[in-house]
């Protein structure tokens, strides 16, 4: 579940024509809007033990202008990667606070003290202290990482205006990039 934007691979290509100094401007207003998004999604998570929050975090490659934020890194690192649209890693409850959970009824097995290992991925029959019937509330979604956030967006808006003005303008005038 990896968020694209439109026409992003035709504004790369006209980056990299452009002189290094124009792109470090732009690696620098995508580093200021990556950093209000990693904000706004710590402080919209839910905070318990801190553990999903400390986790959150951004990564900007200024060389191709790519922008990450949320959960990324490695796995062994204990990062949530998407596969399809589940979670996999040891923050696995985030996708239950991202995505809310409906509600059922599951079966519980309960093991006897001393079961050891599963037969076929099943629990074996003789290590069965106790069966029965649970109930699961359902859970409403409470959004942090793939919420929306038209506020800031706006803000990226200007700031990229604020950008193509200063670049066309000193295109224009002849004036060079090198300080």
């Amino acid at each position: 579940m990896t968020g694209r934007v439109k026409g992003a691979a035709g504004v790369r290509k006209l980056l990299r024509a452009l002189p290094d100094a124009a792109r470090d401007g732009m690696a620098d207003v995508l580093d200021d809007y990556g950093s209000k998004v990693l904000a706004a999604m710590r402080q919209d998570v839910a905070y318990k033990t801190g553990f999903l929050r400390s986790r959150l975090s951004k990564n900007l490659s200024r060389k191709s202008l790519r922008l990450k934020v949320g959960f990324i890194g490695k796995r062994a690192n204990g990062a949530i990667k998407l596969r399809g649209d589940q979670f996999v890693g040891k923050q696995f409850y985030g996708r239950f606070i991202e995505f809310g959970r409906k509600a059922q009824t599951v079966t519980v097995r309960r093991r006897r003290a001393g079961g050891k290992g599963l037969r076929n991925g099943k629990k074996k029959a003789e290590d069965i202290a106790a069966t029965y019937q649970l109930r699961v509330r359902a859970q409403g979604a409470r959004p942090f990482v793939f919420k929306k956030r038209a506020a800031l967006r706006g803000g990226l808006t200007t700031s990229l205006n604020t950008y193509w003005d200063d670049v066309l303008t000193a295109a224009a005038s002849g004036a060079s990039f090198d300080d």
